[in-house]
């Protein structure tokens, strides 16, 4: 896309429903992994369960854009003065 400055710029879109599905997939791995501890001794020393905690935590993470802006900028301001690697400008208000 290009700003009205002319700036060439990345959008990243979510679907406005995406919350609500990725929420209800994810308490389904909860409930899975829960019994999968519950009833098959074997899989238990694996703990999917904590992995699943852990993996819905970071995917809800995921879905705040706004988290992911702030974490752009304080890694563009620390990777400022190199310059291999170029860490794009958020957007906080398009």
């Amino acid at each position: 896309a290009v700003l009205r400055s002319g700036e060439h710029i990345v959008l990243k879109v979510q679907r406005p429903d995406i919350e609500g599905i990725v929420d209800s997939d994810l308490k389904l791995l909860l409930v899975l992994t829960e019994r999968a501890e519950k009833n098959i001794p074997s899989v238990r020393k694996y703990k999917p369960h904590q992995h699943a905690l852990d993996f819905a935590a970071y995917t809800r993470k995921e879905l705040d854009f706004q988290n992911e802006a702030q974490v752009m900028k304080r890694i563009r301001e620390n990777l400022k003065d190199t310059s291999h690697v170029h860490i794009p400008k958020p957007y906080l208000n398009l």
